[in-house]
């Protein structure tokens, strides 16, 4: 299932192919137009805890994505550094550190660069990719879907921070295991249920 966060709403697509798809035709056109609809409607939804469900049948649920939302891409780290995982503040929010690809940039690439300029640590080593999230904002007319690539990383050096406060970061800080709860709790909902449960299963760190 891919899950599309928007703060606090999760719309869900999952994939049940027809049997028979060469009869199917008028079907499967029906079945496009509807999830489009839904999906749009869930977009101008105020409803701030409103859920969606949605199954594409026999068609992919990227290619339906692709249709709704202007898709931008971007990496990001899970970095550990000793018993403790590295997190910043981002506009008075716990996040991870990420931001966007740059033209040709591999996301591997790109998602230590943001770490780096985010949070001005070095030395770091990129293990693993530990998955993708996906989030989506309207800036102005048009939706756009951002689908994050996260890394597990270690942190070789010592830990001496420098924010990039002109991307808002306030604050580049440790949290350790007891702490992880209250950083989930209180971070995006993305982050929390997307990458919360790789964290804790990890064995890089503070998980080993």
């Amino acid at each position: 299932m891919y899950k599309v966060f928007h703060e606090n709403r999760c719309l869900g697509l999952y994939q049940t192919e027809f049997e028979n798809t060469d009869s199917l035709s008028k079907e499967q056109r029906a079945g496009w137009d509807r999830s489009l609809i839904q999906i749009r409607n869930w977009l101008e939804d105020d409803n701030e805890y409103n859920d969606l469900n949605i199954n594409t049948y026999n068609f992919d649920p990227v290619e339906v994505l692709n249709a709704v939302f202007e898709i931008k891409y971007a990496a990001g780290g899970i970095v550990y550094y000793k018993d403790s995982l590295v997190v910043i503040d981002r506009n008075g929010l716990p996040d991870l550190p990420k931001g966007h690809l740059e033209k040709g940039e591999e996301e591997a690439v790109a998602a230590l660069r943001e770490v780096e300029e985010e949070t001005g640590l070095h030395k770091i080593t990129l293990l693993d990719k530990a998955g993708e999230s996906f989030h989506c904002y309207q800036p102005e007319k048009h939706w756009i879907l951002k689908r994050t690539a996260w890394y597990n990383m270690l942190l070789d050096d010592d830990f001496e921070p420098q924010p990039q406060r002109e991307e808002g970061i306030t604050a580049v800080r440790l949290v350790k295991k007891s702490q992880l709860d209250e950083f989930l709790n209180t971070t995006f909902r993305s982050v929390r249920e997307t990458l919360g449960p790789i964290i804790k299963a990890s064995k890089n760190g503070m998980f080993t």
